[in-house]
């Protein structure tokens, strides 16, 4: 009888591990001891993943591991649909991967471009303009022109450096021509009115009080936007969005409706819903309510969050990969 309940009891744990929400969890079984840092899914809906153990593609039965000419950790990936190119971060440089039929082919950019060798995040605007986050500041590519330092254009028509120049850039977004850069210590901060002629900005202050809405807290791991062009930001101490152009007004914070105060990956389904990744597992916010899931993932540090063709949701974590449909 107590094997009876036993079986019981592991057949009820397995159903509900798998289902939440009425949602299938599923871990991708060749990725499970790897750290995941980066999901993106290109137009063909193949996914290329960062991890602890370099840039994996996905190919019918699994993933393989793409040579990308720099070994080791991928700390971000972004997809350039224009190029159909991909931008991968490692600690040891950054390299452009362009997509082709026949596989990639790398090209691994000349350090000296760069702010600094370990690149932590990627992000390309509307004018094609590519920007990447790096350790120690941020480097703007135009074409084939690189820019690493002094980002302000000055009331006194001098180039100079903006204040978080110096820190760590670890997200970076824009919305109607305001620019947003997530840093360590300086939080998050808003740049705008970028001069095409100097490649710099003429205006840009702290999310704080008095400047711009008062923020969670002095490290800011991710920003985003998304399509209702509210702009999201999460950190060591919740998540909050703002819309509009006027910072001081219309900022929405969250904190107890998440399952962890530290938020690390933030995106939207197709059908609207914003998921937010934390430390201890996913909330999903449906523009009034907050629902939490956790069942199915064996590790519940959530690093990266994105959505293919298909609506499927994949969960990036400290170790593994998961699918959820």
């Amino acid at each position: 009888m107590k094997n009876i309940f036993k079986i019981i009891s592991i057949l009820l744990f397995i159903l509900y591990a798998c289902h939440n929400d009425n949602k299938k969890v599923i871990v991708v079984s060749n990725l499970n001891t790897y750290s995941i840092s980066a999901i993106v899914v290109d137009k063909s809906n193949t996914k290329w993943i960062g991890t602890s153990n370099g840039l994996y593609k996905s190919v019918e039965g699994g993933y393989s591991l793409e040579d990308i000419s720099i070994p080791g950790e991928v700390n971000c990936v972004y997809f350039e649909g224009a190029s159909n190119t991909l931008w991968v971060g490692t600690n040891k440089g950054m390299a452009k991967v362009a997509i082709n039929a026949s596989g990639i082919s790398s090209t691994v950019i000349n350090s000296t471009n760069l702010s600094n060798d370990t690149v932590l995040t990627a992000y390309v605007d509307s004018s094609s303009r590519r920007w990447f986050g790096t350790a120690d500041d941020f480097t703007l590519n135009i074409n084939t022109t690189w820019k690493k330092a002094k980002f302000c254009y000055n009331l006194l028509n001098n180039l100079v450096s903006l204040e978080f120049e110096g820190t760590s850039i670890n997200s970076i977004a824009s919305w109607n021509g305001d620019y947003y850069f997530a840093t360590n210590t300086f939080g998050l901060y808003r740049a705008r009115n970028y001069n095409d002629t100097v490649d710099a900005f003429t205006g840009a202050t702290q999310w704080s009080t008095p400047y711009n809405g008062t923020a969670a807290v002095d490290t800011m791991f991710t920003v985003f936007v998304d399509s209702k062009g509210r702009i999201w930001m999460g950190g060591t101490n919740g998540v909050q969005y703002h819309t509009g152009h006027d910072s001081k007004q219309n900022i929405t914070p969250f904190l107890s409706d998440l399952p962890n105060p530290r938020v690390h990956a933030i995106a939207e389904a197709k059908d609207g819903k914003i998921w937010v990744g934390t430390e201890n597992g996913i909330a999903i916010y449906d523009g009034t309510n907050w629902t939490t899931m956790t069942a199915g993932l064996a590790n519940l540090f959530i690093t990266a969050i994105a959505f293919d063709s298909n609506g499927s949701a994949w969960v990036g974590t400290q170790k593994g990969l998961y699918t959820v449909k």
